[in-house]
């Protein structure tokens, strides 16, 4: 089935949905225009899906709503604190995952059946007006509970292939939400609209900042880095990538001789730094060597070249920074979706992409001195990415939100 995807402000979809019943009687009676919006986003797992909604949950405080986060998978605790200790609301909730084995099946059936039913008691405890799901197995029994209060539910995909639980889902929401303009297996979607992926304020208004020659000096001054030499960020996204740092170490040892101008920021995802530093040392390479950094903005702004994986998130923000990058995806990611995130920049001439099993330390230095050699040609591929960026994701899916329960479009 094809699509004709639309913006946010554009046509919704090719189906007409006014032969659907009208929905009964909802948990609440629809907010005025002074009551605020309660709205339940589910998200938890990775990164990935929890930073994206925790964004669009500070959106909504800005404009005098509220959101509850959902939180269910991995790391519930240290997300749902996050989200608290930014005085957003936030509570565990129940999920469970597919199993391998079909003869534990009917076991999760009723595990699923009592996750949706233990979801749908603290939407009505919370008075929701509206559910918004951030993808992963994690979020399908909230937004299923949500449906089950007749609630508008809405799905949002960040990858370029959508998920699988939001394949179902996006079957019964009032609209999925795309981060990319076409998304791959997303035929059975009901509408989709196309909104972009929320990144933090923080990288919106530094992606939005000249970085004037003060300050990018001020930055390099805290970092001890060269402002007059370019700079090479590599990480790995959120958890770090073992192969990443790697194939780094491996090429500092075979060809930092060639790499004499480079200075290297190189978030590793791991505590243990000390033989990396003392390698880029040794060849008396300039370097900052971090386990992660909370405020990359920072490092975005004095950063030259890129190299990481293609998580969305990460695309996006350095779409929107106006950086050029190679992105070297993760070759375990569900419908090789990181692959398809980098092509989508690589089609516009607007990132570089080599894939885990091509990449070798050779064709890594060669990349990088290709940029040295040619930096205009570099940040022509910058300038290409940040016509792609869609800056306004989080500030498009809230008025998504807001108008599905005012307005009920």
């Amino acid at each position: 089935m094809d699509h004709e995807y639309s913006s946010d402000v554009g046509p919704r979809s090719t189906h007409d949905r006014s032969d659907k019943p009208k929905q009964a009687a909802r948990v609440n009676t629809a907010p005025t225009d002074d009551t605020p919006l309660t709205v339940a986003i589910a998200c938890g797992g990775t990164g990935g899906h929890f930073y994206p909604g925790l964004t669009i949950a500070r959106e909504l405080r800005r404009r005098g709503g509220q959101a509850v986060l959902f939180i269910a998978g991995k790391h519930i605790d240290d997300q749902v604190a996050i989200a608290r200790a930014d005085d957003i609301a936030a509570v565990p909730a129940k999920a469970v995952r597919i199993p391998a084995q079909r003869l534990r099946l009917p076991l999760f059936a009723f595990q699923f059946a009592f996750c949706i039913h233990t979801n749908r008691s603290m939407m009505r405890r919370r008075h929701i007006d509206t559910v918004l799901g951030m993808g992963s197995f994690a979020s399908a029994p909230i937004v299923l509970a949500g449906e089950s209060l007749r609630l508008p539910t809405f799905v949002h995909e960040g990858n370029a292939v959508l998920g699988r639980a939001n394949r179902l889902l996006s079957r019964r929401a009032r609209a999925t939400l795309t981060s990319f303009p076409h998304v791959h297996r997303a035929s059975g979607a009901a509408c989709i609209r196309v909104t972009g992926m929320p990144i933090r304020e923080a990288i919106v208004d530094a992606g939005n900042t000249t970085v004037t020659a003060a300050r990018r000096s001020s930055i390099c001054r805290d970092l001890q880095l060269d402002p007059d030499q370019p700079i090479l960020l590599v990480f790995g996204g959120s958890q770090g990538a073992q192969f990443i740092n790697t194939v780094m170490r491996e090429m500092m040892s075979d060809h930092a001789a060639d790499l004499p101008r480079f200075q290297f920021i190189h978030i590793t995802g791991q505590s243990e730094n000390t033989t990396l530093s003392e390698l880029y040392q040794s060849h008396g390479v300039r370097h900052v060597v971090l386990q992660n950094d909370p405020k990359i903005e920072a490092l975005y702004m004095v950063a030259d070249f890129v190299i990481c994986r293609s998580g969305a998130s990460t695309l996006f923000e350095l779409a929107h920074m106006g950086k050029p990058a190679l992105f070297i995806p993760y070759p375990a990611a569900t419908d090789n979706h990181q692959v398809r995130n980098a092509e989508y920049l690589v089609s516009h001439n607007a990132a570089y992409l080599v894939e885990e099993r091509d990449c070798t330390p050779a064709g890594l230095q060669e990349i990088i001195l290709r940029w040295l050699e040619h930096p205009e040609a570099a940040r022509n591929v910058g300038r290409a990415a940040k016509a792609l960026a869609l800056p306004n994701a989080t500030g498009a899916i809230v008025d998504i939100l807001v108008d599905a329960v005012r307005k009920g479009v």
